[in-house]
């Protein structure tokens, strides 16, 4: 689960959860927009100030590996909403 704050347009701030499982998947090691519970096969998830998406995600052949993906691309404050 992804929480935070956002600040609206009028300047008053909203906070936030957003259930990322819904939207990014482990495939093979590699965080990918699409959905798929990527949480059950990933440990050390954190997200930076700068919108990456970090984890130590499993693999079927090497174990686990460590991966990223960019939110700013797919994640908008829209009016204090995401």
């Amino acid at each position: 689960m992804f929480m935070g704050s956002a600040r609206r347009k009028n300047s008053s701030v909203v906070t936030f959860q957003q259930p990322l499982d819904d939207y990014v998947a482990n495939v093979e090691g590699k965080l990918e927009i699409g959905g798929g519970f990527f949480s059950r096969t990933s440990s050390q998830i954190r997200f930076t100030s700068s919108g990456w998406l970090e984890a130590l995600c499993e693999t079927t052949s090497s174990g686990s590996v460590a991966t990223s993906i960019i939110l700013n691309f797919y994640l908008d404050n829209i009016n204090g909403v995401l």
